[in-house]
């Protein structure tokens, strides 16, 4: 029977061998497999693990059944040929700032080098550390010796195409990144057209210059809005629930306090696809409709507002972050599933950014299934975690900690009071979810938040339940909070 480790109350991970680093086409089959049984709500496959979340918590004969089941799928998905695939050419202008040193560390021309990266005959192996980022197998034996550069760059460019560890790889936003640069990517978004695991991809060189694209929802204006009047603080369009699959390398996303988003949904008879307002500070809104509608916010208060109208609303009450729904939900762009806007590649939402005075937000206007079930962010005592599948030392701990305000909708950052120590496996890259609590050498913890990576490479050492994870990101920055972990 497979290891099952909980990954908090609804997941699961399992640690896959060597042998599978290389079985494209067994881990295809695995994920399809895992899918597919039932109460599996979502599952990602990488090369050394498995993550497997359900529903809901199971119980003991729930659990006994996902692990017969999740044996079969291992063994009638082990070898599995990758039978046909779609291939992909990617035009590439080769002009990276590390073309030249690497080709000196590697003893071979610039030129050869460019001709052994377009000869590859590369296939995407999974998906991770941002969204759409495709981890590509098969690069050429040279150039397998490059190494990831000892300290990451601040930014690397969207678009960037570039090596390191063995493997290949193009950047589908801006984001920090240590691999060696080779070029860019000509008329190609990673986001729009994801690549898949098992798809080949050629990169043929060119002489375009590339360029960046943005998706954007911004409604003209004779479409029904609200205007964004005033802001004290950072705003965004945030999905009203968690709607993005691990297996596009994307986050469920949804609003950073999951109590606070319902009471506003629900006020306004909010459905699970509504787009709503995530807000950091006071805010005013304007209608430019030409109908009456309601406005709620994060106290589930509903406001009538009136064609012309303007509505003020003071920062959260004694929290990090408040919410506005409206009825039928507010427009959004759409990236991978979802119309919220995902900071880390700025895309979704409005424009992929913070909202700024000025703004026309576009109303839906059409609710589908309505939520149901409560709204609550009432946990007593010490916010308890579950033991992580990386911890591997005995007893219950329990930690101090101050938020950092270096926090944010990827992860809550913890500064414990007094060292502690833990003792944990060695960690590789492997699958993510929402309230995992890392343990980095800095000797801070990180809570994931609703835009982590989909994997990581620190030790997770506890996993929050969904009820005090509220309770954490809706505390405010530089609070404390103290954490039980099993």
């Amino acid at each position: 029977m497979p290891h099952l480790v909980p990954f908090g109350s609804q997941a699961f991970r399992i640690t896959l061998d060597d042998a599978w680093i290389d079985d494209v086409g067994g881990r295809i089959a695995l994920s399809a497999a895992l899918s597919e049984i039932g109460g599996v709500h979502d599952v990602l496959v990488t090369e050394v693990a498995a993550l497997i979340v359900c529903g809901t918590a199971p119980e003991d004969a729930a659990r006994a059944a996902l692990e017969d089941a999740t044996a079969r799928a291992l063994e009638r998905s082990r070898g599995r040929p990758l039978g046909p695939t779609t291939s992909r050419t990617i035009d590439v202008v080769y002009d990276g700032e590390d073309l030249d040193p690497l080709s000196l560390a590697l003893s071979i021309p610039r030129e050869e080098l460019i001709a052994r990266h377009t000869a590859s005959d590369l296939v995407v192996s999974f998906l991770g550390f941002a969204p759409g980022f495709a981890y590509l197998r098969g690069l050429d034996p040279v150039l397998s010796r490059a190494v990831r550069h000892a300290t990451p760059r601040r930014r690397v460019a969207a678009g960037s195409v570039a090596i390191a560890a063995g493997m290949s790889a193009i950047y589908p936003a801006a984001s920090p990144g240590g691999w060696q640069l080779l070029g860019h990517a000509v008329d190609f978004d990673p986001l729009a057209a994801p690549l898949r695991a098992g798809e080949r991809v050629v990169f043929r060189a060119a002489r375009t210059r590339a360029h960046e694209r943005l998706a954007a929802a911004i409604p003209r204006d004779d479409v029904e809005a609200i205007v964004i009047e005033s802001a004290s603080g950072p705003s965004l369009l945030v999905d009203g629930t968690g709607v993005r699959r691990l297996a596009d390398g994307a986050p469920p996303g949804g609003p950073l306090v999951r109590a606070s988003a319902r009471r506003a949904l629900t006020a306004v008879a909010g459905g699970p696809a509504d787009v709503i307002l995530e807000r950091y500070g006071a805010l005013t809104i304007r209608s430019r409709a030409h109908r009456s509608f309601h406005v709620a916010d994060e106290r589930g208060h509903a406001h009538r507002l009136e064609p012309g109208q303007a509505l003020s609303f003071d920062a959260p009450r004694d929290a990090r972050v408040g919410h506005l729904a409206v009825e039928g939900g507010f427009v959004g762009a759409p990236i991978l599933g979802g119309r919220g806007t995902m900071l880390s590649i700025l895309r979704g939402g409005h424009e992929g950014r913070p909202l700024r005075r000025g703004d026309r937000l576009g109303l839906a206007g059409a609710t589908p299934t309505v939520l149901s079930g409560t709204a609550s962010t009432r946990v007593e005592g010490p916010l308890r975690a579950r033991r992580g599948p990386d911890r591997r030392d005995g007893p219950t701990i329990t930690v101090a900690c101050t938020i950092a305000h270096a926090s944010d909708r990827t992860g809550t950052r913890l500064v414990p009071r007094a060292p502690h120590r833990l003792e944990t496996s060695t960690a590789r890259t492997a699958p993510m979810i929402a309230g995992a609590i890392q343990a980095p050498p800095s000797g801070e913890l990180i809570v994931l938040g609703p835009e982590h990576p989909v994997t990581g490479g620190y030790p997770v050492i506890g996993v929050l339940d969904p009820d005090a994870l509220d309770v954490l990101f809706a505390t405010p920055l530089g609070r404390e909070v103290t954490l039980e972990i099993e």
